[in-house]
């Protein structure tokens, strides 16, 4: 499966170089010039974000606080600002790293591929959906959607969801399953 690397830089020269780039390592790319693209662009679940901060309108740092509450992955910021205030803003605003402009792509390429791997043994390590047919267990946040609609569930009710899920096409008596 290709890793889906969302790029968000106002300067096209930029977000070019970086998609033709990343293509090359093998990577989806998308890219959007401003929050407001961004924002649109974030239904299609990047796997990770490169993101400027010096941007018009809104910048890059409300843009991560803004979609943390939504988006999980690692963002990396992509700046000019060099000042050790500016790079603690940027981790405190969410960022998972910090990379100031100019950066050699090689380094970027391994900084991405470094943190895609974490990521994949995050999600690995601890498997919080289940599904069975149009049914999804968030076993995380403790909730059950059937056909994208969530059902409300007594803490009783979803540990028996959780257990027929987890055990599958397997056959149990009454005090088992008790």
């Amino acid at each position: 499966m290709k890793h889906r690397i969302l790029i968000v830089d106002d300067e096209v020269m930029i977000t070019e170089l970086l998609s033709d780039h990343l293509g090359d390592e093998g990577y989806e790319t998308d890219t959007a010039g401003s929050a407001a693209r961004a924002l649109k662009l974030l239904p299609k679940k990047p796997d990770l974000i490169l993101l400027d901060i010096n941007m018009p309108g809104v910048d890059g740092l409300e843009l991560c606080k803004n979609i943390r509450e939504h988006v999980s992955c690692p963002i990396l910021f992509l700046t000019a600002r060099i000042t050790e205030q500016d790079k603690i803003n940027g981790l405190q605003y969410g960022g998972d790293d910090y990379i100031t402009k100019p950066f050699s792509l090689e380094e970027l390429s391994a900084r991405v591929a470094a943190h895609l791997r974490r990521e994949e043994r995050t999600r690995s390590s601890s498997a919080s959906v289940l599904t069975s047919g149009e049914l999804l267990v968030n076993l995380s946040q403790r909730r059950v959607f059937y056909k994208d609609t969530e059902i409300e569930v007594l803490k009783k009710e979803f540990d028996l969801i959780e257990f027929l899920l987890t055990n599958a096409g397997q056959v149990f008596d009454r005090e088992r399953i008790y």
